[in-house]
């Protein structure tokens, strides 16, 4: 009867960790992309916040505005994929950037 016992609990046992095996096989990127932020966040913590003060500008601009060169900003990224930030596939909804995509509902963009 004590044999019978201990091979029920260990075949028990067995299958309980063949299951979370499967599953873990099973959602390994999803485990990942979770694990991986925390894991990150152990090996190089994120200091608080810290205030910035910025010196004041000048009262009176040294040029007129018809005068000023406009404003240009230039986005040079490297080495993305198809959809990596992505319009139109949510490529990276998943590490939560919900509003990537919100600027341009409606829009096609090609």
């Amino acid at each position: 009867m004590q044999g019978r016992a201990l091979m029920r609990i260990v075949l028990s046992l067995a299958v309980a960790i063949s299951l979370a095996a499967g599953f873990g096989w099973t959602q390994r990127l999803d485990l990942l992309v979770w694990v991986s932020p925390k894991l990150l966040e152990l090996r190089d913590p994120i200091a608080p916040n810290r205030p910035v003060t910025w010196p004041q500008g000048p009262d009176v601009a040294a040029r007129p505005v018809g005068e000023r060169p406009p404003n240009v900003v230039v986005i040079l990224l490297d080495d993305l994929g198809f959809n990596d930030v992505s319009f139109y596939n949510g490529g990276a909804d998943y590490i939560g950037l919900p509003d990537v995509n919100h600027p341009y509902r409606g829009w096609k963009l090609t």
